[in-house]
């Protein structure tokens, strides 16, 4: 990516997208995209390098919770013999914490470039010219799939902080399958 100027990453993306919206490779609406490709991953090492301020923006206010949050968040039933919170609470702590990411994704969408936002409307335009009303999912799903996630699951990698422990990276999964759920419109039982 850093070897392209602007604009010709973007006719590269443009025409790796105008492949992998190839109505032979998408199954379903809820398949565009969500394949490694070459467009995906193009789209990803592109907003890994431009959206850094956004994604330090967002996370860093999570992992500061997530650090003085000391009980843990476990709603799997399996895994939560013996500790003391009810699961009530659990859940409640990580609706909190569901509810803190979504927070700080909208307070900083100003950080997202304008390129970047141009990107996400090509790639909105032909989603819907192959699933109409796929624009917007597909958006999320690279945003939050590709991009905030993997920095949620990985913070080291991305210099957002300072290894987790490993009651922290539990926290730091189970809000992640909340996300990914909401982003891929399913309803999230606790469960997986």
């Amino acid at each position: 990516v850093h070897c392209y100027p602007t604009h010709s990453t973007f006719s590269l993306v443009e025409l790796l997208l105008n492949d992998a919206f190839d109505p032979k490779f998408i199954d379903s609406s809820t398949t565009i995209l969500r394949s490694d490709s070459p467009a995906t991953a193009l789209i990803s090492a592109i907003l890994r390098k431009d959206c850094s301020l956004f994604l330090l923006s967002v996370c860093k206010p999570i992992f500061r919770l997530i650090y003085r949050h000391k009980e843990n968040m476990e709603i799997d039933p399996e895994k939560s013999v013996g500790l003391e919170t009810s699961l009530e609470h659990r859940i409640s702590c990580l609706q909190l914490m569901i509810r803190e990411i979504i927070s700080q994704v909208r307070k900083s969408i100003r950080f997202i470039p304008e390129s970047t936002i141009d990107l996400f409307r090509m790639v909105a335009d032909l989603s819907n010219e192959t699933v109409s009303g796929t624009g917007l999912s597909v958006v999320c799903s690279l945003l939050f799939l590709r991009f905030l996630c993997p920095s949620f699951l990985n913070p080291e990698s991305f210099g957002i902080c300072r290894p987790l422990s490993r009651l922290q990276s539990r926290a730091m999964i189970l809000m992640i399958k909340v996300v990914q759920n909401i982003v891929n419109g399913v309803e999230f039982d606790g469960s997986k």
